[in-house]
């Protein structure tokens, strides 16, 4: 199980191989574009006057293509995520705390001319756990 951030010689150790093992591993991991090396911090929102907010959007599947290619250029969207079930796109907006509300209408702004159906909303203070690790 992935716990966090581990220096070559301790995978070596953790999987009974050498230093030189995983460091020829992980350069093929990241020439083929299977993991990439990023060092990623999660700040703590309300200390910095900021809140997130989550939003399910329910959009017709030849839109989804515009949409994304428009929402991942914005700097306040942290998170677009293609998905399956209710919503078929999930966005993470970080804005300035009581600024909530015209964040959620910029949005809505920015994807007017594309034909969304559902568009759910929830305001959050803090992340209790980030883990994308698949193990």
């Amino acid at each position: 199980m992935s716990r966090g951030v581990y220096s070559y010689d301790e995978l070596a150790e953790k999987l009974h191989v050498t230093r030189s093992t995983i460091y020829r591993r992980i350069s093929r991991l990241e020439k083929t574009n299977i993991i990439s090396k990023r060092i990623m911090g999660i700040p703590a929102y309300p200390k910095l006057g900021l809140s997130a907010i989550l939003i399910g959007i329910d959009i017709a599947h030849e839109d989804t293509a515009t949409a994304v290619d428009l929402l991942v250029k914005q700097n306040d969207i942290k998170l677009v995520w293609k998905t399956y079930g209710k919503h078929n796109l999930i966005i993470a907006i970080v804005c300035e705390k009581g600024c909530e509300g015209k964040a959620i209408f910029d949005l809505r702004e920015r994807l007017s001319k594309l034909k969304i159906t559902g568009f759910d909303y929830s305001i959050g203070f803090s992340w209790e756990k980030v883990d994308f690790s698949p193990y």
